[in-house]
Formats: C-alpha cells, structure tokens, sequence
C-alpha cells in the first residue's frame, strides 16, 4: 500500500522567497548607497559654497567700513577746517567755562549735521571742550511742570521740552534744562511735523527711530522723542553732554595733537564707536582736535544683515559683545561668550533656533583705547548663514529620490516575484515528483 504524500509544511524559506529576499536586499542596498553618496556629496557642495560666501561677506562689511571710514574722514576734515568750528577752539585767553560753552554751541550744530553718535573736540592740550554722544533711552525718567515749564527727566539730566501731537502719536524735541534753552514752540514744532509728512512716515514700521534723529537733526535740540497717546515711549535720542576731561594720553588724541589723522575703533562705556580723529588748525597753528565717530549697533547689524542675508555680531577687544542681529537666548548665549572665538578665521558650526549655521568670526579695525593704551588691538565680528535654508533643495531631492527609490523597489519586487516565480517552479515540481517516488508513489509524473 502507498502512503500519501506528506502534507507537512517545509521548515525555513522557500527558494523563491530567498531569491525574492536576496533580489529585494541588492535592490534596497544600491539605492540607499545612491542617496547616502549624493546626500554626502550636496551637503559637501552646500557647506563649501557657504563658506565661500560667509568670505565675500566678510569682504563686504570690511569695505564697507572701510568706505565709511574714508567718509567720515572726509566729513571731519571738512568740519575741522570750516572757521565757524576752528575758530572757536582758537581763543587761548578765553574763560575755560566761556570757551566750553561756545564750542558746545557749535558743536551740537555740526554734530547734528553730521548725525554723528560721537563728536569730541579738544584744545591744543588735549582737553576736552566738548564731548557730545548720542543714545536711546528706554524710558523717561518723569515728567513734571516748573515755572511754566514742562521738563522731561532722563537719567540724572533734566530737560525743557516741546511736544506736539501728530496723529495718533506724540513728537517731542528738548534742550538741557539750565543751558541754552532755545526750542521751537508748539506750533512750529506741529507745522514742521505737517511738512515733513511726519504722520504719514511713522506709521511705517520702525520708522520712529528715523523721526526722531531727523527731528533732532532739524532743530539741533539735545533731545528728541516719538511717544503714543498714553505716553510709552516709542523711540527717544538723548544727546549727553561733558567738557573738561583730560583727553591727551589717548593715543589717538596724542596723535591727531602731532598733526597726523587716525582712525579706528574706540570704547566708550560698553558702545564701540567706529572713529576718525582729525587735527584742527588755525591759520598758523594747531589749535586742537576733532573726534567724530558712529556707534557699531543693532542697527548698522540689521543693514549688513539686509545687505548680505546673513546673521552678524560685533564683539569688542574683549569679546563683550557689543551689536547683533540675534534675539532672545541666541542673543544672551552670545552675550555670555559662548561663541566659537577659538575657530578665528575658520568655518563652524552652529545650532540656534533650532537651525544649523555655518559661522565665521574674523577680527577688524584698530582699537583706541585710551583709557588701557591698547594701540592696535581689533575688534572682531561673526558671519552666520543658515546651513539648513542653504541645503532646503536638497530635502526636497532626496523626498524625489525616496519616491522614485520606492518606484524601483516596487517593480524590482514584482519582476522578482515573476522571475523566482518562474525558476523555481520547475525545481519544485521536481523536488515534489523525487519525494513522492521516493515514498513509492511508481504512478506519479512530473510536470515541469
């Protein structure tokens, strides 16, 4: 008697699942080498065309700064010889306190024609006469009315002031209360704000600031403001004025006291200034110095960041960072020096916000520092673009190249399926038929 065939499953893979297994695995295999090389490479690319362009940048902010230096040297050297300035500062026998006050007079007025943040002037001894800088306030300190006066506080300073309403917000100009208290009234205050078009600029964005520093300019006031209904500052530039200072072992006071023009970086404070000194000369003599200079800020970050697309920050000689186009904990992180400064000169990465940005710091200027004798230590800056928005493109390929990958794997399985399909069938039937000859089953064919 023949026994059946055995209906027992066979034990591990069928041939054609391991042709079907090994097909799909070389499949798989190659087309995960194909994107892993191409990603390597693009990123490759990707990382060498920013560093590339993090360079130029880099070009372009120290020209940059270069053709502002030579502005502001033409500038200065047009206010030192002009002899309303000069002559002030040629008086050897006036009264100190007579002297200063004369050469603030003038001062403020060039000062404002320049729309300078720094403007010093000293005598042949290096003294200063007057040192005017300009900055933003946050806030007034109080507002208060005396002898039919209204002052504004800010700071330890007191100021007259004038204010008018222009829309829906307030614009105010002011002088050092105690000073030379010449302002515009109301009325012409509010006709100026109605020629210059005033409402219709401040209702731009960030144009306050811009307002204020052309109002200022205008009426050569100390102080200028911008301020809504409820009287929260929008925007204020405070002009500070000093005199009397020993200004002579500076080095670059020394300097422009020998005749000889410098130009650098200067510290006053915690603000980096980007300054010109010029000799001021009699017709015969050298009668003192001018200093004029613009603060390296938050503003002068955002223009290069316009121009160039990139994030920037300025640090000054001790890497206390001073100007930056970051907010928030990028910004503080900066702030507490947790910056590559040890990859000076070479391309790194960094993580902020979440995106990855190749970053270069490179050093610039001269720093003057009088008050350290630090002649000729610079100031440094750092580039930083955005390596993801860079590489953006190359998701997208590699979403492509995945779709078109699972496009393969699919017809590589269905023709693999087929051709195991069709090869081991063959050798089935005859593993089937030697079994079953085997068992004694004489009467079996084999059917290919």
């Amino acid at each position: 008697m023949v026994p059946p065939p055995s209906t027992r499953p066979p034990r591990g893979y069928s041939l054609r699942d391991r042709l079907l297994l090994l097909t799909l695995g070389i499949v798989v295999l190659l087309v995960g080498l194909t994107l892993g090389i191409i990603d390597a490479f693009v990123r490759q690319q990707v990382r060498r065309q920013v560093a590339e362009e993090l360079v130029t940048t880099g070009a372009v902010f120290e020209r940059f700064l270069d053709l502002r230096a030579g502005w502001m040297r033409g500038q200065s050297q047009v206010v030192a010889e002009d002899p309303r300035f000069s002559a002030t500062l040629d008086l050897p026998d006036a009264d100190p306190a007579a002297l200063a006050r004369t050469v603030i007079g003038e001062a403020r007025r060039f000062q404002s024609i320049l729309g300078s943040e720094l403007f010093i002037a000293t005598d042949a001894q290096g003294i200063a006469l007057a040192e005017l800088t300009l900055s933003r306030a946050e806030r007034v300190g109080g507002r208060r009315t005396e002898a039919g006066r209204l002052l504004w506080t800010i700071g330890a300073t007191d100021f007259v002031v004038t204010s008018a309403q222009v829309g829906s917000l307030m614009v105010t100009v002011g002088v050092v209360a105690g000073g030379r208290e010449q302002r515009p009234d109301a009325a012409e205050l509010a006709a100026t704000a109605a020629d210059l078009e005033l409402e219709d600029r401040l209702r731009a964005p960030g144009a306050a600031g811009d307002v204020a520093a052309q109002l200022q300019g205008l009426f050569v006031t100390d102080l200028a403001a911008v301020t809504d209904n409820d009287g929260q500052v929008v925007d204020i530039i405070v002009r500070h004025i000093d005199s009397g200072r020993d200004l002579s072992d500076w080095p670059s006071i020394r300097s422009g006291l020998r005749g000889q023009p410098s130009a650098g970086l200067r510290i006053e404070g915690r603000r980096l200034f980007h300054v010109d000194v010029v000799p001021v000369w009699s017709p015969d003599r050298l009668v003192g110095t001018l200093t004029t200079g613009f603060e390296i800020d938050d503003d002068l970050a955002g223009e290069l960041r316009d121009m160039t697309h990139s994030h920037v920050s300025f640090f000054d000689h001790q890497g206390q960072l001073v100007a930056s186009t970051w907010t928030g904990a990028t910004r503080l992180a900066l702030e507490a020096g947790q910056h590559e400064a040890a990859g000076l000169d070479l391309p790194f990465e960094i993580v902020a916000e979440g995106e990855t940005y190749l970053s270069q710091s490179r050093q610039f200027g001269r720093l003057l520092d009088g008050n350290q004798q630090q002649e000729g230590v610079r100031g440094s800056y750092l580039i930083q673009r955005s390596l993801d928005s860079a590489s953006a493109f190359l998701d997208m390929l590699e979403e492509v190249l995945l779709g078109v990958g699972g496009l393969i794997l699919g017809l590589a399985a269905a023709l693999s399926f087929i051709g195991a399909r069709r090869i081991t069938r063959p050798v089935g039937a005859l593993v089937e038929g030697t079994r079953r000859l085997a068992a004694g089953d004489l009467q079996h064919r084999i059917v290919a």
